[in-house]
């Protein structure tokens, strides 16, 4: 798809603004294109491939590109993008009808990402550093890495209600402490 930008650019050392007018794209054009080359998972990639996504598709989806830090353990940006695109579409392509999801769609989508990770990472920060490790540990053990999941799991769209309710840590070997919000 964008493998000659990126050869012309690793390869030869060509500058984007080169790129461009070889191509007669504009500069952010080529940047972006770059870009997907490099950062987007293949999940996407295939979806490209198979006229579902488009480069507006792929720029949403990789605005799902944060420093999940501490989180790492439990999801990578890779994952957290490549579990977007499943969800995407799977929701809007339908079993085998082909059907092209909006990039408003995948902007949404997306949205929803950023906002499920950034209150994992919200949570894991306002809990004491001896128990940050045990958060990220339940995550990685009990939560799939789909948002999809959470009201399947714990009965709530909500993921503070479902931590509120549910998220237990589990101190020493056998006592359980929950944590309160």
């Amino acid at each position: 798809m964008w493998a000659e930008y990126y050869r012309l650019w690793k390869e030869e050392g060509w500058t984007q603004q080169q790129i461009a007018d070889a191509k007669d794209v504009k500069q952010q054009t080529a940047s972006l294109r770059l870009r997907l080359h490099e950062v987007l998972p293949n999940a996407a990639k295939k979806a490209v491939t198979d006229e579902l996504f488009d480069e507006g598709h792929c720029e949403a989806i990789i605005s799902v590109l944060q420093d999940i830090g501490k989180l790492s353990d439990w999801i990578t940006t890779t994952q957290a993008q490549t579990e977007l695109t499943k969800q995407i579409l799977n929701k809007h392509r339908g079993s085998s009808k082909g059907i092209k999801p909006t990039v408003a769609n995948v902007r949404d989508a997306a949205k929803e990402w950023k906002e499920f990770i950034g209150k994992a990472e919200s949570l894991l920060n306002d809990l004491p550093d001896e128990w940050q490790a045990l958060f990220v540990q339940n995550l990685s053990s009990f939560v799939p890495n789909s948002s999809l999941m959470i009201p399947f799991l714990f009965g709530t769209n909500d993921w503070t209600t479902a931590c509120k309710k549910h998220l237990r840590f589990e101190i020493g070997t056998s006592a359980f402490v929950t944590v309160a919000f």
